[in-house]
């Protein structure tokens, strides 16, 4: 063997080796992934149970409404009443349909998390495949290394592509929280409409006296379910926050995994002396 050939057989020696030291630093960074996945598994759980339960307050809202108009009917003084009543159903109809739209993103993103962490749990298998095939080259020659050369191309492709699809997942959770932001938003502003309605429900129920009980009852209904879904939402809103920052976390991750990839495949490169 020629000085030339001892050095090339050096230099391909340590661009494996810097190749294999990059994937496990690469696998390294995935651990406890799996841990980190379910935390925003279990928080988008929790946004769609506060989405089941602005619809049960959308449904009661409803019970009062139609109470609130037949209260409305029995008495002499109804305009007042009557205004409430309808507003009292119209509130709760938009309540209902925005719990079923954070419900359904919710469980959207609930899909996506599972995507995602299948989509890791593949990146790592195709990483300590790698591992593996970069450990075996090395003492390799003839058909046999063209094929495991092959392969290690093949397999680095795999993990671009798993790459993107967490990338894609992150992506598309982020979506997801900036839509739910906006939904709840909505529903703390309708929590602050029913609180107004409770008041103006109260003093109509002042004003008519022993006959207004029955809306006194009503008004403090709403009142108890605006107060309900104002706490809620500020509920859901403070889990947002923390899932944006995990889910931006996580594409941060994944754009340092492709940063890392590249750098193993330029090495490869210049190790085989090829394009994989």
């Amino acid at each position: 063997m020629t000085t030339a050939d001892e050095a090339a057989e050096a230099s391909e020696r340590e661009a494996i080796a810097g190749a294999a030291a990059g994937v496990q630093k690469i696998v390294d960074a995935l651990q406890g992934g799996d841990v980190a996945m379910g935390r925003m598994e279990t928080a988008w759980q929790t946004v769609a149970q506060a989405a089941d339960g602005f619809a049960r307050s959308a449904r009661q809202a409803r019970v009062l409404g139609i109470n609130a108009s037949i209260e409305a009917a029995s008495i002499d003084r109804s305009g007042g009443f009557a205004i409430v009543a309808e507003r009292v159903r119209a509130l709760s109809t938009t309540t209902l349909a925005t719990a079923r739209d954070v419900e359904a993103i919710a469980q959207q993103s609930r899909a996506a998390v599972a995507d995602t962490i299948a989509s890791t749990r593949r990146t790592r298998d195709a990483l300590v495949e790698l591992g593996t095939l970069l450990a075996t080259v090395a003492g390799v020659i003839g058909a046999q290394r063209d094929d495991l050369v092959r392969r290690i191309g093949a397999t680095v492709d795999q993990v671009r592509a798993y790459g993107d699809e967490v990338d894609g997942g992150a992506s598309r959770m982020l979506t997801a929280t900036d839509r739910i932001e906006t939904l709840v938003n909505r529903l703390a502003d309708i929590a602050g409409d029913a609180q107004l309605l409770a008041i103006n429900a109260a003093i109509e129920a002042a004003r008519a006296g022993e006959r207004g009980l029955g809306f006194t009852v009503i008004a403090d209904g709403i009142a108890e379910l605006s107060r309900e879904t104002g706490e809620t939402s500020e509920a859901v809103i403070a889990t947002v926050v923390k899932l944006r920052e995990r889910t931006g976390r996580l594409r941060a991750g994944s754009a340092q995994q492709a940063v890392a990839l590249t750098e193993v495949h330029d090495l490869l490169q210049r190790g085989f002396r090829t394009t994989l």
